[in-house]
């Protein structure tokens, strides 16, 4: 397939991961579930939880929609639905499988083949070459699991992305990138993440935007997310 003359066939890795899942999609929610000796451990999203700050965005938008006479609920699925779709049609694509889509909606078909072809245009031109998708991470230090959309080489460095239907990068998009690279970093010692980048698609603005985190928003991030790690283990010996 050529885009403005581009050719968008994923570039191959020898080494590329296979992600555990088949390539049959999915509409609803995905859950992981990751152990340590035999324990259940929390996962990234919920520790992500703890962050209070996330959801005043949130109830202000679930306001609006209240006032236009909207249901949010409604608007929460359906926008959950469209993240589901295009992850796996963007993780189908890196893997080179065929999406079977034949029971997704046609809007949210003609979205992900479009968010598609944004991310491989940009994966060509940038040389990006893929390593794993839709791996998990275990933290045995900080005993949580996660699982991460994209590990890949740029410029010879070792990146971790993940991607996000989203209208805006968001503080939290990077405590979440900040979990799984510590993880990682903790099973992988001798081969560090080197960069890491939140791949924004956005549906109203039609358009895609990769953020690299800088320097200061990396370590910002890190340290947020294992505040958020204690808080959830606090939490949960709170009984009261």
């Amino acid at each position: 397939m050529k885009i403005n003359n581009i050719d968008i066939r994923r570039p191959v890795s020898e080494t590329l991961s296979k992600s555990g899942r088949d390539a049959h999609l999915k509409t609803h929610n995905l859950h992981q579930r990751y152990y340590l000796d035999g324990k259940q451990l929390p996962g990234v999203s919920a520790i992500l939880k703890n962050l209070g700050w996330s959801t005043n965005g949130l109830l202000n938008w679930q306001k609006t929609l209240l006032l236009k006479g909207q249901d949010p609920e409604a608007s929460l699925t359906e926008a959950a639905t469209l993240g589901t779709v295009t992850h796996q049609y963007l993780e189908d694509w890196i893997q080179q499988r065929t999406t079977d889509s034949s029971h997704v909606k046609p809007v949210h078909q003609q979205f992900a083949e479009l968010a598609v072809q944004w991310f491989a245009a940009w994966a060509v031109k940038q040389n990006f070459s893929f390593l794993a998708t839709e791996q998990q991470v275990i933290s045995s230090v900080h005993r949580y699991g996660g699982t991460f959309d994209v590990l890949g080489n740029h410029c010879g460095m070792k990146v971790l992305a993940d991607f996000k239907t989203s209208k805006a990068v968001y503080p939290s998009h990077l405590i979440q990138l900040a979990g799984y690279q510590i993880a990682y970093d903790e099973m992988y010692p001798d081969e560090p993440i080197e960069k890491m980048a939140v791949i924004k698609i956005s549906s109203e603005e039609a358009q895609m935007q990769v953020h690299w985190l800088d320097v200061e928003e990396w370590a910002a991030a890190r340290e947020v997310f294992l505040y958020c790690r204690k808080l959830h283990a606090l939490k949960k010996a709170l009984k009261g």
